[in-house]
């Protein structure tokens, strides 16, 4: 599952090592790769509305190079689209219930708006690409109260950068120290 944030940010005309050239060369991996991207119809959604938003001055804008790159992996078949059947209401129930925990509080609202990564991640490969680390953390301490999050492998395309080719052309499989759940020993 790819992140919304790596589309909107990967950007060809970017400073080198930068963040969104790190997002740039993922997609470029993935492309060469055998791997796939998978989105359902909810993150499709999700995704057309993160390309198009609105200026101040009531002007609506278009990220080319979001579309550019989403037209790029559908032409490749590097991006599938899945039937809405990824909705997992327990998973969500769990999620809502973290209200209880006054540290988990002010952050299950965010949580519930980016668990559609989480079911999309669970149901495919159990793996999200995302340079949204403040989203990882939350899922990261949420694995404290649902140990369903534990195994779910959060790539950030920028801070892994070194190791994304050599992770794709291996197969992508699951490193520990990127899993939700990890702790060191």
């Amino acid at each position: 599952m790819v992140d919304t944030c790596i589309l909107t940010t990967a950007s060809d005309a970017c400073e080198l090592g930068s963040l969104s050239d790190s997002c740039w060369l993922f997609l470029e991996l993935l492309i060469q790769s055998i791997h796939k991207a998978v989105l359902s119809k909810d993150l499709e959604k999700q995704w057309n509305e993160s390309i198009t938003y609105t200026t101040k001055g009531g002007v609506t804008k278009h990220l080319i190079h979001a579309s550019t790159w989403r037209n790029r992996l559908i032409s490749t078949k590097t991006l599938e689209l899945l039937p809405n059947k990824t909705r997992d209401y327990y998973l969500r129930a769990r999620i809502k219930s973290l209200n209880k925990y006054p540290s988990m509080r002010s952050k299950t609202e965010k949580m519930l708006k980016d668990v559609l990564l989480i079911e999309l991640a669970l149901l495919i490969d159990r793996i999200i690409v995302s340079v949204n680390w403040k989203d990882r953390k939350k899922f990261c301490e949420a694995t404290a109260y649902i140990r369903k999050l534990k195994p779910i492998v959060w790539v950030d395309a920028h801070k892994h950068r070194p190791y994304i080719k050599s992770w794709l052309a291996s197969g992508a499989n699951p490193v520990d120290e990127w899993k939700l759940g990890y702790q060191a020993p």
